[in-house]
């Protein structure tokens, strides 16, 4: 979706709302498609002193296997971004801040789909207390109790084992 700010420019004042859904269906954030619902989002362009601001809230629906127990989940998240729209290039281009519109116009679709992949979750747990799958026999621990017996010792620590008995 294109935004024509030229009114918002021209406006001290103004303020232009957002409302819409975005399909990220298609995009892939660390090797999976977590977006499988359009994303709601909602916000506005305001002119205030002749700054421009976008604001606008992400509202989607996280869909991808837990890093623990690689059960599948869902979990509702809510992303807020800001940005300063400028009809003059800046200098630098160090500012992820600063949109550029040279003829008042923007790709808010594009601002929005970097926003929010850049903003998903690099690792994912279905509950804050996962308790993952056990490492001798993959019972999801989470579901039941395996009674696999886990206090076998390090392997990795074995020479030490070896020189702490030898005293």
């Amino acid at each position: 979706m294109q935004l024509d700010l030229k009114q918002v420019f021209q406006q001290e004042g103004f303020i232009l709302p957002i409302d819409l859904s975005l399909d990220l269906s298609d995009d892939e954030v660390y090797g999976v498609k977590p977006f499988a619902d359009p994303v709601k989002i909602t916000g506005t362009v305001e002119n205030h002193g002749s700054v421009v601001m976008l604001r606008y809230r992400a509202e989607a629906s996280y869909t991808r296997e837990c890093d623990r127990c690689l059960e599948l989940s869902s979990q509702p998240m809510t992303f807020k971004f800001e940005h300063i729209i400028s009809g003059v290039e800046p200098e630098d281009d160090t500012s992820e801040e600063i949109v550029f519109a040279p003829d008042y116009r923007v790709e808010f679709d594009e601002i929005a789909r970097e926003d929010i992949l850049l903003e998903a979750p690099t690792g994912y747990l279905c509950k804050q207390d996962c308790k993952g799958l056990c490492p001798k026999c993959g019972c999801n621990l989470n579901n039941s109790q395996c009674g696999c017996e886990l206090s076998e010792p390090d392997p990795r620590l074995a020479a030490l084992r070896k020189l702490l008995e030898e005293e």
